[in-house]
């Protein structure tokens, strides 16, 4: 009798289950259905401005790429001699031209809020020692012009500069084209 009674009761248990699962795959359904597609970043260029909102800090700020190029040296430094060993950042520096503009009411230093990466098939940071203006507190309206200087990678790749990296708020520059 106890052996009918568990019997009973287990299949109770698994339909139970089995039901609630359906719902749940059906919710899942339409949850996902409602969902909007992820929308592809837009890529800007040389020239353009470009309004940004911090995805961690709330502010707003605009960003206008100037110009690009590729340099072996920068200030006086090779790419050696900031990075020891094998490096993805390559043998020549990635220096964009920037202007940053505190579109905000509130003030803030760059070097402290904001994350500029170059995307050269995986992300690199700044050497944030080549560009000391960063560490400037930005008032609201304020301006600054910089270049924010990477490594270059192998070129294979195109280059790009970014603001908000991963969030929803991206800001994407291409930087050079590479055929292919």
């Amino acid at each position: 009798m106890k052996k009918i009674l568990f019997l009973l009761l287990a299949i109770s248990l698994v339909a139970g289950c089995s039901s609630n699962s359906k719902d749940n795959d059906s919710k899942n359904e339409e949850e996902q259905a409602s969902k909007p597609e992820t929308q592809e970043v837009a890529v800007h260029k040389i020239e353009d401005t470009v309004k940004v909102k911090s995805h961690d800090f709330g502010f707003s700020y605009e960003v206008t790429l100037n110009s690009y190029d590729e340099k072996k040296e920068y200030n006086g430094k090779t790419v050696k001699d900031l990075v020891e060993g094998e490096s993805l950042t390559g043998d020549s520096f990635a220096v964009a031209n920037v202007t940053i503009k505190n579109t905000s009411d509130q003030t803030f230093v760059p070097m402290e809020k904001l994350e500029p990466v170059f995307d050269i098939s995986v992300p690199i940071g700044i050497y944030k020692e080549l560009s000391p203006k960063l560490n400037n507190s930005l008032k609201p309206g304020d301006e600054i012009t910089v270049d924010l200087v990477s490594g270059s990678g192998n070129n294979k790749n195109n280059i790009y500069l970014v603001f908000e990296y991963m969030k929803d708020e991206e800001a994407r520059f291409l930087l050079n084209k590479v055929d292919g």
